[in-house]
């Protein structure tokens, strides 16, 4: 296989990425702020490795249009706290919407982290089942939700498109997680 990293600056880190590729027959692409020399050992590889996703997103790009080729998937897999998960999410936007005008949405596929504290679209009947599990709940249910201002359903009511179609939706959002958390999702 070959991978693309890219991470922030941090030598122990790299070193781990850079060991781990050294065991597989796969290949290990890597931000440098130097040029890689042929002496340049693992040690000095990890100093100079890594790159700012929040400062340098045209250089990352330019970077990346230079080292990926069709067909690739972008795994964006990128956490900041704070109001710099949302510059971090937009950042990575960015530059998979320069790829895909680079390698054509055929040449482009996305990964992301799953969570369960979004909002999706779920089948029909996982709705259903959500709304009876609230109806049905356990008997510490209603002093719980007394406790905590009420338990809202996570089914939504149904969604219905301009052509039609009707679409179930899971709110799995977290108040605890904050508004920019929700905002980056």
């Amino acid at each position: 296989a070959h991978v693309i990293a890219v991470a922030t600056r941090n030598p122990s880190k790299w070193q781990k990425l850079i060991d781990a590729a050294r065991r597989t027959s796969g290949t290990l692409y890597i931000p440098m702020v130097s040029k890689q020399t042929p002496d340049m050992s693992d040690t000095d590889l990890c100093r100079a490795a890594g790159c700012d996703l929040l400062k340098e997103t045209p250089e990352i790009c330019t970077w990346l249009k230079s080292v990926v080729k069709s067909p690739t998937t972008i795994g964006m897999y990128t956490y900041i706290d704070g109001e710099a998960h949302v510059r971090a999410s937009l950042a990575v936007d960015a530059i998979t919407m320069q790829l895909e005008s680079t390698l054509g949405a055929d040449g482009l596929s996305l990964a992301f982290l799953g969570s369960p504290a979004v909002a999706c679209v779920v089948p029909e009947a996982a709705a259903q089942a959500m709304e009876a599990n609230h109806q049905q709940g356990s008997w510490w249910h209603r002093p719980m939700s007394w406790c905590l201002g009420g338990f809202t359903p996570s089914a939504l009511p149904p969604v219905r498109a301009a052509n039609g179609d009707t679409f179930f939706v899971n709110d799995g959002y977290a108040v605890l997680q904050g508004p920019n958390y929700a905002l980056a999702k």
